[in-house]
């Protein structure tokens, strides 16, 4: 939002716990734009793989991403993600950042950096992608936007939003 608070899209709750503990609430009946439910178990593989990619450290160097310590799947539509130092507040934004952009489990083989395809869900819609050069998104063309289908692009790995606060980064 234009005030800097977060509105959840993919969740319907996140709470801080405590200052190494954040448990997150999926909506319930996501699915991924190719049909992949779009659960905790699938965030879980989507987060280890960010944070395994090769280019993770340069790319989620903030010292609060290097505090990630893991994610504990408690049911189909729940995680919780564990610290290993006192950030939980700051922590929090990233739940909206790259370290947490998950793509399909199906579009994204283990070990492969960057995936060959990408496949995410939410209200953008992968209009066209070149790993590494260049993504294109749609927004609200999977129905779940405004109708606006606003087009947003996104080259060498750069981050920008749009007019309405929805901020898209490129790289993996």
């Amino acid at each position: 939002q234009e005030d800097g608070t977060l509105t959840l899209g993919l969740a319907t709750r996140a709470d801080i716990v405590d200052q190494r503990t954040i448990e997150v609430e999926l909506r319930p009946g996501v699915t991924f734009q190719d049909g992949t439910p779009y659960t905790a178990d699938a965030v879980k593989l989507g987060v280890d793989r960010n944070f395994k990619s090769p280019n993770a450290r340069s790319a989620y160097g903030t010292p609060d991403s290097r505090s990630f310590e893991s994610i504990e799947v408690t049911s189909p539509t729940t995680f919780t993600i564990h610290l290993k130092d006192d950030v939980a507040g700051s922590f929090y934004t990233l739940l909206a950042s790259a370290e947490f952009a998950v793509l399909s489990p199906a579009s994204a083989p283990e070990g492969v950096y960057p995936a060959p395809t990408a496949v995410g869900a939410g209200p953008f819609k992968v209009k066209s992608y070149d790993p590494g050069v260049k993504l294109e998104l749609d927004f609200g063309a999977t129905g779940e936007g405004d109708g606006n289908n606003e087009h947003i692009g996104i080259a060498g790995g750069s981050s920008f939003g749009d007019d309405r606060g929805h901020f898209v980064v490129g790289g993996e």
